[in-house]
């Protein structure tokens, strides 16, 4: 049973109604002589639908052990995790995001993976990405597998840079000239008038912090301190970035502001949008709905001072409570296998691959379909950085959200509005340690 004080603490903000939903009932595994596991992720349903087929294919191969997909609502997901870990309740393998990870692992939570990883002959780290290993530790001990991981990409609409006569973006970016300014001009170019003086067609979507950390990267600004004591987003590099990227909506009008871009007016898929920053995980979507244009991938522009960019991932953890921990490693061990990879990644362009073997096998960059500039994947990945993320990451963000919103929402100077966010965001960076 939990304290009063326990149970808040882990709920972390949860809904009661929410939180009393994670934690009761018990869960009973058939008495049929085999092993059985839970497995616990969030998504769409193509999205169940693709992890339900690695398991199935994980059941062909293992007789004695049954996965039962575990679904939860995006929306659910995260406290409903949050309060089955502190109730230890929780699956035996979970799906969680990085952005939560760090601030789970410290609970003790998840069983260390390291005993499984030496036992296993088969399993080699080397074959890893070393980004996609080191968000999955914790003080140097390993506490997840990275899957769903990748960079950001630029998806645009091949079909009206070929009628505004503009060369190919990923042509551009082979020779070298795909820059912010580049990509400015392009955006409004393609950002298309009415009659009434209303735009019909814009260039760009301006995206979200995360999605646009490589463009202050590659100003030359950084967000956090290496202590992660003090905010570095009012530098006078990040200044510039900001304002070359919201000029693009409010001095250019190449980008839609958010109430332009309601229900979804102006997203790629609309084929009113040029260009527009997605994770590389977008693919099957765009596969899915995109019939009327042609589409494409390339990699995002670079700027004076450099060409980064951001990765991220998933991790698959082992509950800390599991009663099969060696069934639950040999799924988690498939899970991330190559042939699980080859499909998530090469022939669904789900993710970018976690593995070198895959990423260097010529099969994964075989296109039967958009995006053909298949290798814009592994492009992606050179240079790649991570996000500062820390225990105190949703704590922090929610802050720098709020005066993001300013800067989205009205024609702000972001030299006026910046320090005042990293002041913010400092107070929470240096406030007593909670959860």
């Amino acid at each position: 049973m939990l304290s009063r004080r326990a149970f808040l603490q882990a709920c972390g903000g949860a809904p009661l109604a929410g939180a009393i939903a994670g934690i009761s009932g018990c869960y009973r595994e058939p008495d049929d002589g085999r092993i059985h596991l839970r497995y616990m992720a969030w998504g769409n349903p193509e999205q169940h639908a693709t992890e339900q087929e690695i398991i199935d294919r994980f059941h062909e191969q293992n007789d004695d052990v049954r996965v039962k997909l575990f679904k939860v609502p995006n929306s659910a997901y995260r406290n409903k995790m949050i309060v089955m870990l502190a109730s230890r309740t929780a699956p035996d393998v979970i799906r969680v995001d990085q952005y939560d990870f760090p601030k789970l692992v410290r609970r003790n939570y998840f069983r260390e993976l390291t005993e499984f990883v030496e036992r296993d002959s088969d399993f080699d780290l080397k074959d890893f990405i070393p980004q996609a290993l080191d968000e999955c530790h914790y003080n140097e001990r390993l506490f997840g597998l990275n899957t769903l991981f990748g960079g950001i990409l630029i998806y645009y609409n091949r079909s009206l840079i070929e009628r505004a006569g503009l060369y190919d973006l990923y042509d551009l970016y082979d020779k070298g000239d795909w820059t912010w300014e580049a990509l400015r001009e392009y955006a409004i170019k393609l950002t298309k008038t009415g009659p009434g003086g209303r735009q019909t067609q814009f260039g760009f979507a301006i995206p979200g912090f995360v999605s646009h950390s490589p463009m202050l990267w590659n100003y030359g600004a950084e967000i956090l301190s290496s202590d992660h004591r003090d905010c570095l987003l009012d530098s006078a590099e990040a200044i510039r970035a900001y304002r070359l990227l919201l000029g693009l909506r409010w001095k250019d009008k190449a980008c839609p502001t958010p109430s332009e871009a309601a229900q979804s007016a102006f997203v790629l898929e609309s084929g009113k949008l040029g260009m527009s920053v997605g994770w590389m995980g977008e693919t099957p979507k765009l596969r899915r709905v995109v019939r009327s244009f042609d589409w494409d991938v390339c990699p995002l522009p670079a700027g004076p001072a450099g060409h980064w960019n951001v990765v991220k991932g998933n991790q698959l953890v082992m509950s800390a409570n599991t009663r099969h921990p060696e069934a639950a490693w040999r799924f988690m061990r498939h899970f991330v296998g190559r042939e699980s990879e080859m499909y998530l990644c090469g022939r669904l362009r789900r993710a970018s691959a976690t593995r070198l073997s895959v990423m260097r096998d010529p099969e994964f960059l075989k296109a039967d379909g958009p995006p053909r500039h298949t290798r814009a994947f592994l492009d992606g990945l050179e240079n790649a950085r991570r996000l500062p993320i820390d225990h105190r990451w949703q704590e922090w963000t929610t802050v720098q959200t709020q005066y993001m919103d300013r800067l989205y929402n009205y024609p702000e100077d972001p030299a006026d509005v910046l320090p005042k966010m990293a002041r913010a965001i400092e107070r929470v960076l240096r406030s007593e340690e909670g959860f």
